[in-house]
């Protein structure tokens, strides 16, 4: 793939923004929340029209083919990446009751709207404006070498002139370019949200709260996509991979930047206790069972992404549904921070000023999280289907899910089944999940100990050690997904460190 960038960066998007809300307070014990919100994030665009795009059906005059180049402001292409989206409104609405028996009820309901872009869109989408750079890939879909080194590298065209024909080959010949474009309707991705909440004062300063909570999300953003694939007969790709049969055979991958199609759902039960901080004890603890589906690459997943989690093949999105990386269905957090109650202004004072020095002025604080594994993915050494497409998927045969009662070493040489999974037959893709459940889970327990000396009025000496994985557990990284490696199913990584201790020795005046 080859493309063009300047070395400076003139790209430019505004969000613009206003929102109306109002506390209503019907009684005593009944307040409702009424807003609305409107916002927009501009399409990206270049201060001196350094923009680049692309437009499907147009012929190319280079191979009398469809797919053009378009430059912003030459032959009436929109200075602007894509059109603009005005039609972001987010209302929202809550209310909080204060009920009989000592109950608070409350609940939401709002629509929230991403930034414009997945990602950071600065430098991206200028081709012919700077400098030539090229990558070179496969004429087969990974079966032969794009070149040999011993070859010497592939010419590089340089300076060609901006028009429809820019960086396109007469059908038959090895593409060098990729064209990035936005698609013209590209909108901002939002959010349904929506909760509901009830509490309970308990004795001794305690709040307790059991909570549903929602999320539906359309339009999402996800990374960008390569269009330029063998459209599927049957479902699956032809007998021999060629060029010629792609849609845009004049190009290597025509990109589409970060598209908006994806969505998601997260549903939730949260119970939460927490003491107030009183008689020199304050914790919180927080359970949440909950199942989180998606049917794109989120950015940044706690279950790594990558390989097997984008799409297959274009034609095959509706396969791409499946749990989401970042799905944890248990966890379980808890945090408190407990002063001993001896010494100057607690419960037992201590007059002897040498056993308070000794005695007084202790604490300590813990900070623990337990949590189930996260989904992993599985995906293909080898693309075999013929189609030029990104990732392939194996076959899954049954429930990969080993028991646990096993040595830890027997686990993680083979997490999962690895037999489950079976490559599919040439030319077809496989039936696996983006995302199977079932990774290593996680155990943190941080702790931290405290000591103060009031040397004099303003004067004081503070004593601290800090724990973190105070037991030394080891946290294991997800199973190696890459289905004909000799390490597929192994665990061979850990997450986090192992036991850290800091000790420090404060003097305050």
């Amino acid at each position: 793939a080859y493309s063009e960038g300047s070395n400076e960066n003139f790209g430019r998007v505004d969000n613009w923004a206003g929102y109306v809300q109002d506390d209503w307070k019907i009684t005593k014990n009944l307040t409702m929340n009424i807003g609305l919100r409107w916002e927009m994030d501009t399409p990206r665009r270049d201060m001196r029209n350094m923009l680049c795009g692309f437009a499907f059906d147009p012929i190319n005059p280079v191979c009398n083919c469809p797919g053009v180049m378009t430059f912003a402001g030459v032959d009436g292409a929109s200075i602007y990446a894509s059109d603009f989206d005005k039609n972001n409104f987010g209302p929202r609405f809550g209310f909080a009751w204060r009920a009989p028996w000592g109950l608070v009820l409350r609940a939401a309901y709002g629509i929230h709207y991403n930034p414009l872009y997945f990602g950071g869109a600065q430098g991206a989408l200028n081709a012919g404006y700077g400098v030539g750079q090229a990558s070179f890939s496969s004429p087969d879909n990974g079966v032969t070498p794009a070149f040999y080194l011993r070859q010497g590298m592939p010419a590089i065209p340089m300076g060609q002139a901006r028009g429809a024909g820019y960086g396109a080959v007469p059908i038959g010949e090895d593409p060098y370019f990729s064209p990035e474009f936005v698609q013209k309707n590209h909108v901002s991705g939002y959010m349904q949200q929506w909760n509901f909440a009830i509490q309970k004062m308990l004795p001794r300063n305690t709040l307790l709260e059991i909570s549903y909570i929602g999320n539906a999300a359309h339009k999402l953003g996800t990374e960008s996509t390569n269009l330029n694939m063998i459209p599927l007969v049957d479902g699956h790709g032809p007998a021999k991979a060629n060029r010629k049969l792609l849609p845009w055979p004049q190009y290597d991958a025509v990109n589409l930047f970060q598209p908006d199609w994806g969505n998601s759902t997260y549903n939730a039960m949260n119970i939460k206790v927490e003491k107030r901080y009183s008689q020199g004890l304050n914790f919180l603890v927080n359970y949440t069972w909950s199942k989180f589906i998606d049917d794109v690459v989120a950015n940044g997943p706690m279950g790594g992404g990558g390989n097997g989690d984008g799409a297959t093949h274009v034609e095959l999105r509706r396969l791409n549904k499946s749990l989401a990386a970042d799905n944890i269905p248990h966890r379980f957090i808890a945090s408190g921070v407990y002063e001993l109650p001896f010494g100057m202004g607690r419960h037992w004072a201590i007059s002897n000023p040498v056993l308070r020095q000794i005695v007084g002025g202790w604490g300590f604080g813990f900070i623990t999280e337990f949590r189930s594994g996260s989904p992993f993915t599985v995906w293909e050494r080898t693309n075999k289907t013929n189609t030029f497409s990104s990732d392939v998927r194996p076959n899954l045969l049954r429930d990969p899910t080993l028991s646990g009662d096993r040595p830890l070493q027997d686990k993680l040489n083979k997490w999962f089944d690895t037999s489950a999974f079976q490559s599919p037959a040439v030319t077809y893709f496989g039936n696996a999940p983006r995302q199977i459940p079932g990774s290593p889970g996680l155990i943190q327990i941080d702790a931290s100990i405290h000591k103060a000396w009031n040397l004099a009025e303003r004067r004081r000496l503070l004593f601290r050690g800090d724990f973190y994985n105070m037991p030394n557990h080891p946290n294991f990284a997800p199973p190696n997904g890459n289905h004909g490696a000799g390490a597929f199913g192994k665990v061979s990584k850990t997450v986090g460190t192992g036991r850290q201790i800091q000790l420090s020795l404060r003097f305050e005046f």
